[in-house]
């Protein structure tokens, strides 16, 4: 499966629009997101009630959109907040609710755990983008 994605986000880390395209074999799926400050989300111009007041965007094959609620909710080492984003899951792109709790225990290092019951332990570069997302992903290279 290839999967080609980008996110647009505000200054202050809220998603406004997704765009990802899935490809397995000869077959390719698209998926547009936009949302709104008030966190409705459209998909072809419909409403999804299902996500409605989420913030963030999740995309269930890349741990690379845990850096925008990381960077959104600056938390203090030893605070934690919880958090709902609308998740992507893949290959079939539908979109639902995902609960999540971010947990700063330390500079670099946070606490992650949804409520599907997955936990894990985030490592972030100084810019908060995530390094290593155990135990299925890990940053190689830092230029080209």
């Amino acid at each position: 499966m290839l999967v080609v994605y980008s996110v647009a986000c505000d200054p202050i880390w809220r998603t406004h629009r997704v765009q990802v395209e899935r490809v397995i074999g000869a077959e390719s799926s698209g998926l547009t997101l936009e949302s709104t400050e008030q966190g409705e989300w459209k998909s072809s111009g419909k409403l999804i009630p299902s996500v409605s007041g989420c913030i963030d965007i999740d995309l269930s094959v890349s741990p690379i959109t845990n850096t925008l609620p990381i960077r959104r909710l600056n938390l203090a080492i030893g605070e934690s907040a919880a958090v709902s984003a609308a998740w992507v899951r893949f290959p079939d792109l539908n979109v639902e609710m995902l609960s999540q709790t971010y947990g700063r225990i330390s500079t670099n290092r946070y606490q992650y755990q949804s409520s599907t019951g997955f936990r894990t332990e985030i490592e972030v570069d100084d810019l908060g983008l995530v390094v290593n997302y155990p135990p299925a992903w890990e940053r190689v290279a830092t230029s080209v």
